[in-house]
């Protein structure tokens, strides 16, 4: 299946699971998609996030799998779900260059 081709099939695979209570995991999309995955599953990652930004998708995720964000309350429960994981990255961050830099 080309690229092309699959980002279509991740379009429509994706446009039947609006809203959080419709989600659909990671290992079920690689399988419909014919991805063979590790446990990090960045191919179906990388390919869901293409189709995404390809078709206007508004691409939610979290532990339950992936969904189209469907309503105002999903849109800012994620958005304030994204800006926790971006702060504790820049906590992460500021950590390891404290460390690493007290070392020199």
């Amino acid at each position: 299946m080309n690229k092309e081709h699959q980002l279509k099939k991740a379009r429509d695979i994706l446009l039947k699971h609006q809203g959080k209570k419709n989600q659909i995991k990671s290992k079920k999309i690689a399988e419909k998609l014919g991805i063979f995955e590790d446990d990090t599953k960045a191919q179906t990652r990388a390919l869901l996030f293409q189709c995404a930004e390809k078709y206007e998708l508004p691409l939610a995720a979290d532990q339950g799998g992936y969904f189209l964000i469907d309503s105002d309350e999903e849109y800012e429960k994620y958005m304030e779900n994204l800006e926790k994981r971006k702060k504790g990255i820049e906590k992460r961050e500021k950590l390891i260059t404290k460390n690493y830099k007290s070392k020199k």
